[in-house]
C-alpha cells in the first residue's frame, strides 16, 4: 500500500548488537533477527533504513519538509570548506552521488560568488564576500526540487541556489 501511494517507509530496526539481540528477546520475548537479512530484505523492498533514532528523525523531517529525492544525485551548498567536507564523506557507503557540476552552471556560479571560490558539489560558498555588500550574492528565485534535489547543510544564498540548479538559471 505504501508503495502504491509512493509513501516513504523509513525502517530503525534494533538487534546489531548482541547486547541489542538479547535484550529485545528479553523484552518480547522475539527474536531480533539477522541484520544482514534484514539489510537484504530492506533493499530489496526499497526500504531505507537508517542506524539511530537522531537519524530517524532527521530523515523523517527531511521527507515531510522536501519528499522522498527524485534521484540518487544531490548537491550539498555551505560556506564551510569542512562542512563541505563532511557532506561528501556522509554520503560515502550510501546510495546517493554528488554529481559534478554542469557547464552551463558555472557561468552564474563564478558571477555569484566571484574567482576566489572552487566551484564543485558539495560546494564551498566561502565567508569571505559577507562583509562586502556589493560582494555579496544577490537574492532570487529558490532552487526547485524538481529541477536539483539539494540537500542543503548550510544558510545558503538565494542565489547560489539557483545558480546550482541543472539549467543555471
Amino acid at each position: 500500500m505504501a508503495r502504491r501511494s509512493r509513501k516513504p517507509i523509513v525502517v530503525l530496526k534494533v538487534g546489531r548488537s548482541e547486547q541489542a539481540k538479547r535484550a529485545a528477546v528479553s523484552h518480547t520475548a522475539s527474536l531480533a533477527g539477522s541484520d544482514a537479512v534484514a539489510d537484504a530484505v530492506l533493499a530489496r523492498l526499497g526500504l531505507g533504513r537508517v542506524q539511530t533514532l537522531p537519524a530517524l528523525l532527521e530523515t523523517l523531517k527531511l521527507l515531510h519538509v522536501a519528499g522522498p529525492l527524485a534521484s540518487h544525485s544531490i548537491s550539498s551548498m555551505s560556506c564551510s570548506g569542512g562542512e563541505a567536507s563532511l557532506m561528501a564523506d556522509a554520503a560515502v557507503g550510501r546510495n546517493v552521488e554528488f554529481a559534478a557540476l554542469q557547464p552551463q552552471q558555472m557561468p552564474r556560479l563564478r558571477q555569484v560568488l566571484g574567482e576566489m571560490v572552487t566551484l564543485s558539489n558539495p560546494l564551498d560558498y566561502h565567508t569571505f564576500v559577507w562583509g562586502i555588500s556589493h560582494a555579496r550574492p544577490k537574492p532570487s528565485a529558490p532552487c526547485s526540487r524538481a529541477a536539483m534535489p539539494s540537500i542543503s547543510s548550510s544558510s545558503t544564498s538565494p542565489a547560489v541556489t539557483a545558480a546550482m540548479r541543472p539549467n543555471g538559471l
